[in-house]
């Protein structure tokens, strides 16, 4: 392997790692999958597409090369096959009202 190869390998990684930390942040904001793939979209390639714009670099990277975009994609995919999916509205007003009700409990108790 060529040193040229080892830098796209651990750049390729870190663009991984990056969509990582948008899937985990959208999967605790409970987006739909549509937000979770522009979520990680946003944090992979977000940072490299304004360094490149500043830099006045055209096209930005992840257009001469798509694997980049494939990447967070990819770990989109697999968040969705391996997780449960979100809530529907009526169970999130459900566990909201017994809060507030097991709240309300609480202070007539005292």
């Amino acid at each position: 392997m060529t040193q040229t190869m080892i830098l796209y390998l651990f750049d390729l990684f870190g663009t991984a790692v990056f969509a990582i930390s948008g899937v985990l942040m959208a999967g605790r904001l409970r987006m739909d999958p549509f937000g979770v793939v522009v979520l990680a979209c946003a944090t992979a390639i977000g940072g490299g597409t304004v360094r490149d714009m500043a830099m006045g670099a055209t096209p930005v990277f992840w257009i001469s090369d798509t694997l980049y975009l494939g990447d967070p994609c990819h770990l989109c995919c697999h968040h969705a096959a391996y997780s449960p999916p979100p809530p529907t509205p009526l169970v999130r007003i459900t566990l909201r009202r017994r809060r507030r009700f097991s709240r309300l409990r609480r202070h007539r108790c005292r």
